[in-house]
């Protein structure tokens, strides 16, 4: 490379450029009419800027030569080094190529690791961010199962005169629950558990209204049914209710439905639509 460069500056010098006595008669041959007299004062203006491009260039030259004289005697030195431990200075070209291929190995081996490492470090940090985000899980479902649990024990408490088991809400992750009411698994129970969650949620949320049909109400004894409409009555929310008897509970209960029926369905007049749809005309 730097023989290459010291032949590049070799033909960089002005002197290459000026015209010679030799050229000047040929160019007189070709050409009788020229005039000589331009051309050698032309050829004296190159001449002078040629000595400040020479100097430049002879610098350039002289440091390239001790360049390439330190480089010389270090490789001398090494031929000595290798002639002296019965080492051929000559490289073997299969010796080039194996070297060249276990050169490439090693960075490809390199890059792998360098992966690997980053991978590594990446699996790491999805893993804290999973514990930590695991935690944040937890504290989230631990303060809604808290909150409804707390929630559904005081409207179940309202429901009843004497003290009852409420149902209660155990949430394992966000996919998997529990719910019931301990040491009792009948069916009223079962439903009056659904009721109750409705107006849990209705209470500590956002959402605008409940709808409960007739038949979660006909499996319930009187007395927690007469509890919820109490409830409903108070809450401040829309709550829809089908049921399909009244004379059964309190005076009071019976006025709080009547006072809020908007449909009543019946015989006659009164059915839905205005026919019954089962009997035949």
């Amino acid at each position: 490379m730097l023989s290459i460069r010291l032949n590049s500056l070799e033909s960089m010098t002005g002197d290459n450029l000026l015209m010679t006595e030799d050229d000047m008669q040929k160019l007189v041959s070709i050409f009788p009419n020229v005039n000589l007299k331009s051309l050698t004062e032309i050829n004296e203006f190159q001449r002078n800027l040629s000595i400040n491009v020479n100097e430049e260039v002879n610098q350039q030259k002289a440091n390239l030569n001790d360049k390439i004289s330190e480089v010389n005697k270090r490789l001398r030195e090494i031929n000595d080094a290798l002639l002296k431990n019965n080492v051929s200075p000559r490289i073997p070209k299969a010796f080039l190529e194996a070297f060249q291929a276990k050169n490439d190995q090693i960075k490809k081996l390199e890059n792998q690791v360098a992966m690997y490492e980053k991978k590594k470090e990446l699996d790491n940090k999805i893993a804290n961010d999973k514990l930590q985000l695991g935690e944040e899980y937890s504290y989230v479902l631990s303060s809604i199962e808290k909150s409804l649990n707390e929630k559904l024990a005081e409207l179940n408490d309202s429901i009843y005169k004497e003290k009852r088991f409420a149902p209660t809400m155990t949430l394992s992750d966000f996919s998997h629950y529990t719910y019931k009411t301990p040491n009792d698994k009948g069916a009223g129970t079962e439903y009056k558990g659904l009721l109750l969650f409705d107006m849990a949620v209705l209470e500590l949320t956002k959402l605008p209204f409940v709808i409960d049909d007739s038949m979660l109400f006909k499996n319930m004894w009187d007395e927690p049914v007469e509890g919820l409409f109490r409830i409903y009555n108070n809450s401040r929310k829309q709550i829809f209710i089908a049921i399909d008897r009244i004379n059964v509970f309190e005076n009071e209960v019976q006025k709080i439905i009547t006072q809020h029926q908007i449909v009543r369905l019946g015989n006659g007049e009164n059915t839905l639509f205005g026919r019954i749809w089962s009997t035949a005309e």
